[in-house]
């Protein structure tokens, strides 16, 4: 028996063939190589995963802002119905806004972009003798009678009103939320407040106050 020749048989490689050498055995151990291929994987899909998750985030954000505004105007309204803004002469929507609205928003809220429109719209007999009633908030319908208008972002140039006793009374308040995303600007909610694409969120409240003493400021 010869005995067996371990480094010849390393020079001719695997299965008796001789090595691959140069260029074209480079390309073909390129081809074949796996070390690093999730890596490139990886680095293909993360844009996309990162903006599903930036996209999931952005629409958390604006139902959690969207349902403490709900919570404010609610809030904020019965302050109105029950004459505790009459009674403290609260005369303007900048002075409503500030010691009324904003204490009952989350931090997260910036007091300076808050805006608020309030209407009133009469006692039951003026609405009812002016044939407006029960269509008297159709007033506030876009053309389409799709959604709500929204007021004048400024609270220097919306209408606030909040009635007398026994009067019927709509409240609006309204926050520019700035995007995060800039492919959401193209939605028919979007606006630009400050020169910044925003989407804008949304709250009313009507009601009848209360038959209190005390008078409206309009």
């Amino acid at each position: 028996m010869q005995p067996t020749d371990i480094k010849g048989q390393d020079d001719r490689g695997r299965g008796g063939r001789p090595p691959r050498s140069g260029v074209r055995a480079r390309v073909l151990r390129f081809a074949g190589e796996s070390r690093g291929s999730t890596a490139v994987e990886f680095a293909m899909i993360a844009p996309f995963f990162f903006l599903t998750i930036l996209f999931i985030i952005s629409i958390g954000y604006i139902q959690f802002m969207s349902q403490a505004l709900d919570y404010a105007t609610q809030k904020a309204a019965r302050a109105i119905r029950t004459g505790n803004v009459q009674t403290a002469s609260i005369l303007t929507a900048s002075t409503f806004t500030s010691q009324i609205v904003c204490p009952l928003l989350p931090s997260l809220f910036n007091c300076a972009n808050v805006i608020v429109q309030s209407r009133n719209l009469g006692s039951l007999t003026t609405v009812t003798a002016n044939s407006a009633y029960p269509n008297i908030y159709t007033q506030y319908m876009n053309a389409n009678n799709t959604g709500l208008i929204l007021p004048t972002l400024s609270n220097a140039s919306t209408t606030f009103c909040t009635g007398s006793g026994s009067n019927f009374v709509y409240l609006q308040i309204v926050y520019p939320v700035p995007f995060f995303m800039s492919f959401l600007s193209t939605s028919t909610v979007a606006t630009t407040y400050n020169g910044q694409p925003s989407y804008v969120i949304m709250s009313t409240a009507t009601f009848l106050n209360e038959p209190f003493a005390a008078a409206g400021n309009c």
